[in-house]
């Protein structure tokens, strides 16, 4: 019928952006820049985070490391984004999730890149209720000496 099932778009969602985890995105499909089927463009209308991946990766033919960076910092760091592309992954989504194993030396260029991307908003929403958490994954002496 040349029409993208719901389960065809959840599969190249996952090709072309892992959610489960801030490497899968970083090292998902950067290739692949359009979706054919019979003959009739589907990828660029049938979900916003298909079109977003393909957008990205037409962006960066050829750069593989800066698709993946392009691709963590938009699906990975906004918490709405994240929140639905694991939804449509069937992913479990919680907040802190990408930060809980993230190695405390690159925090704070991370939380540089939400705020620089996403505004103060998305800082709040991504660290705000969760300052605790946030505050015991860095190894305090380790941070003061760095």
């Amino acid at each position: 019928t040349g029409k993208l099932t719901e389960r065809g778009v959840n599969a190249f969602s996952k090709v072309l952006t892992d959610i489960s985890s801030i490497a899968r995105t970083y090292a998902s499909n950067h290739s692949l820049v359009d979706l054919l089927i019979s003959n009739k463009h589907v990828g660029m209308a049938q979900c916003p985070r298909v079109r977003a991946a393909l957008a990205i990766n037409s962006g960066n033919v050829g750069d593989p490391h800066s698709a993946g960076r392009r691709k963590v910092i938009v699906f990975q760091l906004s918490s709405e984004v994240r929140r639905k592309t694991s939804e449509l992954q069937g992913v479990e989504d919680f907040y802190m999730r990408p930060f809980v194993d993230m190695n405390s030396f690159i925090l704070p260029d991370v939380v540089s890149l939400i705020g620089m991307n996403f505004g103060k908003n998305e800082l709040y929403r991504a660290f705000g209720s969760n300052i605790s958490s946030m505050l015991s994954l860095a190894h305090n002496d380790d941070v003061v000496k760095e």
